[in-house]
């Protein structure tokens, strides 16, 4: 059998005692990319036909890729670039990687500030 993938305990009262000191919520940490990215263009009104045909744009991209199918909590800096240099080496354009960058940082960045996260992952 073996041991599970897991945290210890004495590491989860840690990560337990860290949320409770900085007041995060930690439910909100099992939401996945995806579902951030959606509450985040759900903030965007009054935008103009372009801007709002770019978020389509990178909406219907993500759902195609694996990313958006991750916690936002399991999310690390070398998460963000990995799945940015796969866009690169799957053909997208500098333009269209510099869009999809455009949403998912914003995005994060509000989850940041909702005290979900601790810190945003994609600084790039």
């Amino acid at each position: 059998m073996g041991k599970k993938p897991c945290l210890s305990l004495r590491e989860l009262e840690k990560q337990i005692g860290y949320d409770l000191d900085t007041l995060s919520d930690p439910m909100g940490k099992n939401i996945i990319v995806g579902e951030l990215v959606e509450r985040y263009l759900c903030t965007k009104t009054g935008v103009k036909p372009n801007t709002l045909a770019n978020y389509n744009f990178v909406r219907n991209l993500l759902k195609k890729e694996t990313f958006s199918e991750k916690k936002i909590s399991q999310i690390k800096t070398s998460d963000a670039k990995l799945f940015l240099i796969k866009l690169q080496q799957d053909g997208k354009g500098y333009s269209t990687i510099k869009t999809v960058r455009g949403v998912l940082r914003p995005a994060f960045q509000m989850a940041v500030d909702d005290d979900v996260l601790h810190k945003e992952p994609i600084r790039l």
